[in-house]
């Protein structure tokens, strides 16, 4: 890997910094001694220190007292060969003092010479996911607990002991707040079993016999599961981690099976939020077209947060917001009601206040049926381009912490594919457009001329091209100078577009030759009359540098009535009829009727 700090390009490295300023997860350089030579955005987000006070400090610094030995182990190790990187989990301090978990990914840097120069890498906090860990290790040794005899009415957890025939003994109170049901004695637990959903490794959906219930209560052996629980009033699905504990004696008419449930949601959302934001990272290297990325992580937002539309704004510098995405509740789309007006000005609130918006609520009185929706909108960290995604609940609900994270993690993947594709087409714009007047080249005059032969076969229609040159230009760059002939150039540019249509194109040839290409256009004299105008306006006084100048044009055109000649055929006839006016010095020469 090539340190950040090693390009030569000032701004591909300006490019690159701000790209990854966008990211949720850390980025950072050392050099050899450890300290730190680079750190995007991320690292104050997380930490809360500056970029600025921590470069050229030592990492270890905030690295929890505990785990630096532990830390440097891992990197000596690294740097001996025995590993090929570093990839651990440890505690980074705050500027609050307390420590955040961090996994942390690392790989060697070195010189031409193979010298150790430094290490980069990432970290990514997992603070959320780690304590989620942390509880289900917990539950784990309760577990043991309650297999031992321990009493578990005041576990963290739920618990239900129920007889070999799935009769509820016993609940605690923790399992009937956690499945919003009574479970009094004498319950017949296999009636709430369709509310459960079993899957095996593979994710295929296990019917009641294959569960984890039945087959502890067959083998009398311990079974742990993952399910899905369906509630009984109709909110969100609860992952629940799953262990069975059977009587220990086989074929016991009185034997007892104990249940165990942890709620275990939290972290599977937490889980589905890092792999969306992750898979999102890799999409948007793999799609073709900005506008499929940009629905597909709509749809991701709407999916991960069970909410019912999403929409996504984007501007440029100080331009309007313009929707560039949508996905849900078509309703929206119609501006009549308003309904889209709230969203533009929610959109452009946030734009103002440049941080997250949630739990914004968007009362609707003209829609009863709706009454308001309950919405989250987060803007990109960057004013170039301003990008804001908005994701809205036709009910009541509030946004957490952990869920806007999210999206500002999936905003930072977008803008920096929005970003990636302005810079893309900036550089198809260059490499078709001339660089002084912003007229198109050569290139893409060939391009245009081509498609307009094309669509004039097609439709029967005539094509007329012009070839303009302007005359004595070389005195006026030679007694003005070169700026005043781009003043000159330009002026031209401009008229010569101003003058003509918006399916018309003009070109720069050379460096005072013109070429238009004007579908539409089937008889001499229109030919004529369009290049008298064109006289006109290149001939009309222009002041350059403060001083009056005349400029005039010689300009040919050629008309293909059939459009069955070649695209070079046609200029080079425009090309003859302009040194036919130059040498005649009737300003304009139209070589009419190619056939």
């Amino acid at each position: 890997m090539t340190a950040l700090s090693d390009s030569g390009n000032v701004a591909a490295v300006a490019i690159e910094h701000e790209l990854l300023d966008r990211l949720s997860a850390v980025v950072f350089e050392t050099d050899a001694g450890g300290n730190w030579t680079y750190l995007n955005r991320a690292w104050t987000d997380i930490t809360g220190f500056s970029v600025q006070e921590t470069l050229g400090t030592h990492f270890l610094e905030y690295v929890h007292p505990d785990e630096r030995e532990h830390t440097v182990s891992l990197f000596m190790a690294v740097v001996q060969g025995a590993a090929d990187a570093c990839h651990h989990e440890t505690r980074y301090r705050t500027r609050s003092g307390a420590y955040r978990w961090l996994e942390l990914r690392a790989n060697l840097l070195y010189d031409n010479q193979g010298q150790l120069t430094g290490n980069c890498g990432t970290l990514v906090d997992i603070t959320t996911r780690r304590a989620a860990g942390q509880a289900v290790e917990e539950r784990v040794q309760l577990t043991e607990l309650v297999a031992g005899g321990e009493s578990y009415d005041d576990l963290p957890f739920g618990a239900v002991l129920l007889d070999n025939d799935l009769v509820v003994r016993r609940a605690s109170p923790t399992v009937r707040k956690l499945l919003g049901h009574p479970l009094e004695a004498g319950t017949h637990f296999a009636e709430l079993l369709p509310l459960f959903d079993v899957r095996d490794t593979r994710g295929t959906l296990l019917t009641p016999e294959w569960g984890p219930l039945a087959t502890a209560a067959q083998t009398r052996q311990r079974q742990y599961a993952e399910l899905q629980w369906r509630s009984l009033h109709g909110d969100a699905p609860l992952s629940l981690q799953t262990t069975v504990i059977p009587s220990p004696k086989p074929n016991d008419p009185a034997g007892e099976l104990v249940m165990l449930l942890q709620d275990i949601t939290e972290l599977r959302r937490a889980e589905t939020r890092l792999a969306t934001v992750a898979h999102l990272g890799q999409r948007a290297l793999e799609v073709a077209t900005l506008e499929g990325l940009l629905n597909e992580a709509l749809q991701a937002v709407v999916s991960v947060l069970r909410t019912d539309f999403a929409d996504l704004f984007i501007a440029v510098a100080d331009d309007p917001l313009v929707l560039r995405a949508h996905v849900g509740w078509q309703h929206t789309l119609d501006a009549s009601d308003g309904v889209s007006r709230e969203l533009v000005q929610l959109a452009e609130l946030a734009r103002i206040a440049g941080h997250p918006l949630h739990t914004h609520r968007i009362d609707l009185p003209h829609l009863p049926e709706v009454g308001a929706i309950y919405s989250l909108s987060v803007p990109g960290t960057t004013p170039e381009p301003h990008v804001i995604l908005q994701t809205h609940a036709m009910r009541e609900r509030s946004f957490n912490s952990e869920e806007v994270d999210f999206i500002c993690g999936v905003v930072s993947v977008l803008t920096a594919a929005v970003q990636r594709r302005q810079i893309e087409d900036a550089a198809v714009a260059r490499s078709l457009h001339d660089p002084l007047t912003g007229l198109a080249n050569r290139l893409l005059l060939q391009d245009r001329l081509d498609h307009a032969l094309r669509t004039a076969r097609r439709d029967s229609n005539g094509l007329a091209v012009v070839a303009l040159d302007l005359n004595r230009f070389k005195i006026i760059n030679d007694t003005l100078g070169h700026d005043a002939g781009d003043e000159v150039l330009c002026t031209v540019a401009t008229r010569l577009v101003r003058a003509t249509r918006d399916t018309d194109t003009v070109a720069r040839v050379g460096g005072d030759e013109f070429v238009l290409v004007l579908p539409g256009v089937s008889e001499g004299d229109n030919a004529a009359d369009v290049a008298a105008k064109l006289d006109d306006i290149v001939s009309d006084d222009m002041r350059v540098g403060g001083r009056a100048v005349h400029v005039q044009a010689s300009i040919g055109v050629t008309v293909s009535l059939n459009a069955d000649g070649t695209a070079s055929d046609l200029l080079k006839q425009a090309d003859l009829a302009m040194y036919e006016a130059k040498r005649a010095d009737t300003r304009y020469f139209v070589y009419g009727g190619h056939a």
